[in-house]
């Protein structure tokens, strides 16, 4: 965990000292999700049940714009996220899951309608087509840290526990819409899918399955597939 502390340290130094652009901003999101290998070893690939299928984030970022004619847009971002999962099976054995996450994104905001221009949107004064300068196509790259536990109480209180914490790659891609109130707070909605990459849980099939059992459903690496629906509120105090 002491890595995740030096990452929010870092960011938070990055943050402070964006005096040029003066503009941060925090995203709030729900998501749903699907882990589809750890879900089969867990509750196999016949089952209604659906583990960590939703939870909620939050981000910061800040603002960064390399290219001053062209509306490519840089948001740097720290991300955490949760999700948990309750099982209780007719046998009286309790199962619970939990995944949260802490990572960065880079987020890149290209408007594609509006690409070759120098406006410093969205801003309520502004007065070009409300798309055209707020329509924006999102890519967002990443590496997340993910620290997840299954725990499984049976009927006599013995109880088991397997963990996993390792850091994964992540690749998203996203719709949003800049909606200046204000000339210096902007709301956007946005809609997003990621998927982080081959998500490794060790001892995860130990949990699961039976010494004597010789079919072995699902696997210890899975991608992480989440789709999400959010909304970013952004201020801006420089102009």
């Amino acid at each position: 965990m002491n890595k995740i502390t030096y990452f929010f340290v870092f960011f938070t130094f990055l943050l402070i000292n964006q005096t040029i652009t003066a503009q941060v901003g925090v995203t709030g999101s729900y998501f749903t999700q699907r882990i589809p290998e750890w879900e089969t070893a867990i509750v196999g690939n016949n089952s209604n049940n659906r583990i960590l299928e939703k939870g909620y984030s939050v981000g910061v970022d800040f603002f960064m714009k390399p290219l001053e004619e062209w509306r490519l847009e840089l948001y740097p971002e720290i991300v955490v996220s949760n999700s948990n999962t309750e099982l209780v099976s007719g046998t009286n054995i309790a199962e619970s899951l939990d995944l949260n996450t802490a990572g960065f994104n880079l987020n890149m905001n290209i408007y594609l309608l509006n690409f070759k221009s120098d406006c410093d949107c969205p801003t309520f004064s502004k007065q070009e087509s409300f798309f055209e300068k707020g329509l924006f196509l999102q890519l967002s790259p990443g590496f997340h840290y993910l620290d997840a536990t299954y725990e499984i109480d049976d009927f006599f209180n013995n109880v088991r526990k397997s963990t996993t914490n390792e850091w994964v790659p992540k690749l998203g891609i996203g719709l949003g819409l800049d909606i200046g109130l204000t000339d210096f707070i902007t709301i956007t909605p946005i809609v997003k899918y990621d998927r982080f990459l081959n998500a490794s849980w060790d001892g995860l099939l130990a949990m699961t399955n039976e010494p004597t059992n010789s079919i072995v459903l699902g696997s210890e690496t899975s991608h992480i597939n989440r789709f999400s629906v959010g909304l970013h509120l952004g201020i801006r105090w420089r102009e």
